[in-house]
C-alpha cells in the first residue's frame, strides 16, 4: 500500500473510531447522554446505581484549555471520570486526524483531493467537537455547583431505574419525582443552554447509530460535488480523488449509508469499464 493510501484508510479507520467513541459502539458509554446528566446529578451527592457506572481507568488530564484541574473538585464520580476519558479520546482521534490531512500537503497530494477529503470528514469531525465541549461545560457546572454550595443538594435522592432509555435518564427520573427536582440548580450559569446541548446526544447505541448514519449520508452527499471537480481535472486529479473517496467509502459504509453518490462518483472518473453511463462533461 502506497504512504498516501494509508493516509486514506487511516482517515476511515478514526473516522469510525469516533463513531464509536460517541456511543455507536455499545461498549463505549461515556459519550451518552446518561452519562453526563449522571456525572452532574453525582456532583450534587445523587445515588446512582451501581449497573449504570461506566468501567474505571479514564485518564485524568486536562481535557482543554480553560479547564479547572480535578483537584479543585473534592468528590469525583465514576461518570465524570467516564465522560472526561471519552472527551480525551475524541481530542485525540480528531487531533491525528488533523495531523494526516495536514500531511497530506507533504505527500504532494492533489490540493482537490486534500479539500474534499477534510469536508468529508468534516460532518463527524465537528459533531466531536460538540461533544468535546459538552465535556467541558460539565466539569465547568460541576466547579459551580460545589463552589456555590450545592455539592450535596441531591443528597439522599436515589435514581431507582437503570437503563438507558428516555425514561431511565436522570433528569427523567428527577422530574418524575415528588417533589419535582430539576437538575441543575439556578447556580450553575448557563445552565438551560448545557441542558440542551446534553438533550442532543444520543441516549445509546442504537440512537447513536441512526445519528452516525445520517452523518455517513452527509458525507456521501458531499462527493456530488467531487464528481464535476475531479471530471474537470486532469487525469492525476481524477485518481487522487477516487484514492481519497475510496477511503471515505470504508467510514460511510461501515455506518450503513445508502451511498447514493458514490456510485455515481466512482464512474465518471476517466476509467473506461465504469465510464460507459455516464452523461458528458459540463
Amino acid at each position: 500500500m502506497e504512504p498516501t493510501d494509508e493516509i486514506f484508510s487511516k482517515l476511515a479507520e478514526l473516522a469510525t473510531d469516533l463513531g464509536n467513541a460517541m456511543g455507536a459502539d455499545p461498549a463505549q458509554h461515556g459519550m451518552l447522554r446518561g452519562t453526563a446528566q449522571a456525572a452532574l446529578a453525582e456532583a450534587q451527592g445523587c445515588a446512582i446505581p451501581k449497573d449504570l457506572m461506566p468501567a474505571p481507568g479514564s485518564s485524568l488530564q486536562s481535557i482543554g484549555p480553560g479547564i479547572v484541574s480535578r483537584g479543585r473538585v473534592t468528590n469525583t464520580f465514576e461518570h465524570s471520570e467516564s465522560l472526561r476519558g471519552a472527551a480525551l479520546r475524541l481530542l485525540n482521534l480528531t487531533g491525528q486526524m488533523e495531523q494526516l490531512i495536514g500531511k497530506m500537503g507533504s505527500q504532494k497530494v492533489d490540493p482537490q483531493a486534500v479539500s474534499l477529503t477534510r469536508q468529508a470528514y468534516q460532518p463527524i469531525m465537528t459533531e466531536a467537537y460538540q461533544r468535546i465541549d459538552v465535556a467541558r461545560q460539565v466539569e465547568q457546572a460541576t466547579i459551580e455547583i460545589y463552589n456555590s454550595g450545592n455539592g450535596n443538594r441531591l443528597s439522599g435522592v436515589e435514581i431507582i431505574r437503570a437503563g438507558r432509555d428516555e425514561a431511565a435518564l436522570v433528569e427523567s427520573q428527577l422530574g418524575a419525582m415528588t417533589p419535582r427536582w430539576r437538575l441543575l440548580p439556578p447556580a450553575v450559569s448557563n445552565g438551560n443552554q448545557l441542558m440542551s446541548q446534553i438533550s442532543r446526544m444520543s441516549i445509546n447505541a442504537d440512537d447513536a447509530k441512526d445519528l452516525m448514519k445520517q452523518i455517513a449520508d452527509k458525507t456521501a452527499a458531499i462527493t456530488g460535488s467531487a464528481v464535476a471537480a475531479a471530471r474537470a481535472g486532469g487525469a492525476a486529479a481524477r485518481s487522487w480523488i477516487r484514492a481519497a473517496y475510496e477511503g471515505v467509502a470504508e467510514f460511510v459504509i461501515g455506518f450503513g449509508s445508502r451511498l447514493s453518490s458514490f456510485p455515481i462518483f466512482l464512474k465518471c472518473l476517466g476509467i473506461p469499464e465504469l465510464d460507459r453511463d455516464c452523461p458528458p462533461p459540463t
